[in-house]
């Protein structure tokens, strides 16, 4: 997005989505995220980080972040690994904040 007239377009096609996922979690995908949310529509981020944002601010703040975004009904789905072939994928629940799935999986 770069002026107003994309911010207003993506709205408008926001609003005729009941679903969306977002990759990455940086500044602009969660604000992308939390104007997805608060017009309705159910929102996932798909993130290659433990949390939101890891490479720009400390730990606290990320998982503030993230409980913030969860807080608001927004599924955040963590995928690391410290190998090239292999992740972990995390899949948190909106109502309990546990986790609800973790496993391993190819990544090539």
């Amino acid at each position: 997005m770069r002026t107003a007239d994309d911010a207003a377009a993506l709205r408008e096609r926001l609003r005729a989505a009941s679903r969306v996922a977002v990759i990455g979690g940086d500044f602009a995908a969660l604000k992308l995220t939390a104007t997805a949310t608060e017009i309705g529509v159910l929102t996932t981020v798909i993130e290659v980080a433990p949390v939101p944002m890891a490479r720009v601010l400390g730990d606290e703040v990320d998982k503030w972040f993230r409980r913030l975004h969860e807080h608001h009904g927004v599924v955040m789905v963590c995928v690391w690994g410290g190998s090239p072939r292999a992740a972990t994928v995390l899949v948190r629940s909106t109502s309990s904040r546990r986790p609800v799935a973790s496993r391993s999986v190819p990544t090539s």
